[in-house]
């Protein structure tokens, strides 16, 4: 989660021990998600031109992670869902 979503290790930490295991809980995605968005819709807003290739290599990441969110949401709720409907696996 932390590589491939973009969430810190305590962030990650917390949502293994609470969905007991390899899981992410549907919630928790839907706000990861709408996180990288609005962060992507930050940088794209030309504030500062010192740092442009810091923010672009920042954007690129951020678009990443909410591109792979978006995609484990979608594959887990259609392709691979659960009869709970409360989690998706990460395996």
């Amino acid at each position: 989660m932390a590589k491939l979503l973009g969430v810190t290790n305590d962030e990650a930490t917390w949502e293994i021990v609470a969905q007991w295991g390899g899981n992410v809980s549907i919630p928790s995605l839907k706000k990861l998600y709408e996180r990288h968005l609005s962060r992507c819709n930050e940088l794209e807003d030309p504030a500062d031109d010192d740092d442009e290739e810091e923010e672009e290599e920042e954007l690129r990441h951020t678009r990443e992670y909410c591109l792979r969110a978006f995609l484990l949401f979608l594959v887990g709720v259609t392709i691979f869902a659960n009869k709970s409907n409360k989690h998706i696996s990460l395996i």
